[in-house]
């Protein structure tokens, strides 16, 4: 996951975030890519998901960085 990864995910969020009703949003085990994407697009709260899964916190902040610019 580099820094271009996370902006390109934030523009498809963006893009397509007025039109549909779900996102889905999943790694090869979904559980520490897609959970800290998640939880940085969404805003969801990182201890309600850290008891059943594993945030990477690399991905996470990338992903953070990228919302908010």
């Amino acid at each position: 996951m580099t820094r271009e990864d996370a902006n390109q995910v934030w523009k498809f969020v963006q893009r397509w975030q007025d039109t549909i009703g779900t996102i889905v949003c999943h790694c090869e085990q979904g559980m520490s890519r897609s959970p800290a994407i998640a939880i940085g697009l969404f805003g969801d709260d990182p201890s309600e998901l850290e008891a059943e899964y594993s945030p990477n916190m690399f991905v996470n902040q990338l992903i953070l960085d990228a919302v908010t610019g």
